[in-house]
């Protein structure tokens, strides 16, 4: 039986307490060694605030879970890189020299040193990927919820076909196209056991 086509990014939202997460790679469709937890958070109250998160664990294989820090990592890298290169740009441009060659050169030379980096350091993690691997960065993410209802953001085309089969008494405002994509791919694996999302309040 053909697939259809659709979105590759799809938004799926659900209502309940548990869902079932398939056993596969979020990223790869591997066999999964490892998890990704996805976070959203939302803030209550006017004179006393209260920020309550809730957590879900995606499951994925190590080697994707390492290709994201490894691209998380670069960022952050190339962003402290940043910061104290327009530091010391200041720093340079403030000093009393009579000329402002000293700043530019400084900071021609920061941003050159930000941009060689993160590139140096992006593609090691690139490397790291594998062929059915459909983002360097996280392939999942929790949107946040209302009431019951929870939204999560999913790039493989392969993993959302599962998830919301495994879950599609659970699903709400579906499209009309992501249902005949569902009916026209019949059942998705085995269930395993349903996951509750993790509450914490500050």
């Amino acid at each position: 039986m053909s697939r259809r086509k659709v979105s590759i990014r799809m938004q799926i939202d659900m209502s309940g307490h548990n869902f079932i997460f398939p056993p596969e790679c979020a990223c790869c469709g591997g066999a999964p060694q490892a998890r990704f937890t996805v976070f959203a958070s939302r803030t209550t109250g006017k004179r006393v605030k209260h920020t309550t998160s809730q957590s879900w664990d995606f499951p994925y294989c190590q080697r994707c879970v390492e290709h994201v820090r490894a691209a998380r990592g670069a960022n952050v890298t190339a962003s402290v890189i940043a910061v104290f290169s327009i530091l010391a740009t200041v720093l340079a441009f403030a000093s009393d020299l009579g000329t402002p060659v000293p700043g530019v050169v400084v900071f021609l030379g920061g941003m050159g040193g930000t941009i060689f980096t993160r590139n140096k350091l992006m593609n090691a993690a690139r490397r790291m990927m594998m062929q059915p691997c459909v983002s360097l960065h996280r392939a999942v993410d929790y949107l946040g919820w209302h009431g019951t209802c929870h939204k999560f953001d999913v790039l493989s085309q392969k993993y959302a076909l599962t998830f919301m089969l495994s879950n599609q008494k659970k699903l709400v405002n579906v499209r009309q196209d992501v249902w005949q994509w569902l009916q026209a791919n019949g059942a998705g694996g085995p269930p395993t056991a349903p996951q509750a999302a993790r509450k914490y309040m500050t």
